[in-house]
């Protein structure tokens, strides 16, 4: 009987350690679950708002282009009342704008050196370039005196004085 008594307590043991591992598993489970809810409630609550964007973009195209349909009679308008306004001479412009334009540019190739780069310089969009070139080219060199000297064998060092002379 002692042999059995104690099957039956082991049997016991590994029961309520079994019971134990199943609560564990239950409980993440649950845990798992709950977080898979919320991630679901996010997601719905992220395409409506999604839907809601796209549906006020949508409407905001929809106005702008009725009124851009209302502007088109009138520009229609504007630009017939210039063209009759410019008679011949405005129709004429238009087609004599390249060889204007060829003559503009011989005649800043013209001009002196001094002259051009002044005219270069009143630019805001040249000058900006200009210094973007500028700081790359620094930026180039500090890399070059930075990172080439030391894998050709030299080493930057700062010297110093000594103060006791």
């Amino acid at each position: 009987w002692e042999k059995a008594i104690a099957l039956i307590e082991e049997a016991k043991e590994a029961q309520k350690s079994e019971r134990q591992w199943a609560d564990g598993e239950h409980q993440r489970y649950l845990e798992v679950a709950h977080e898979l809810l919320a991630l679901k409630d996010i997601v719905d609550r992220e395409g409506r708002d999604r839907t809601d964007a796209s549906k006020q973009r949508s409407a905001q195209y929809r106005t702008m282009s009725s009124r851009m349909a209302k502007l088109r009679a009138p520009v229609k308008q504007l630009r017939d009342h210039v063209k009759l306004r410019l008679g011949k001479e405005g129709l004429q412009q238009e087609e004599t704008d390249v060889p204007q334009l060829s003559v503009l540019v011989s005649d800043f190739k013209a001009l002196p050196l001094s002259t051009k780069v002044k005219t270069l310089l009143d630019d805001a969009v040249t000058l900006g370039i200009a210094v973007a070139v500028m700081f790359l080219g620094m930026l180039f060199a500090l890399g070059f005196f930075v990172e080439v000297p030391p894998r050709m064998g030299y080493e930057l060092t700062c010297l110093t004085r000594n103060s006791s002379s």
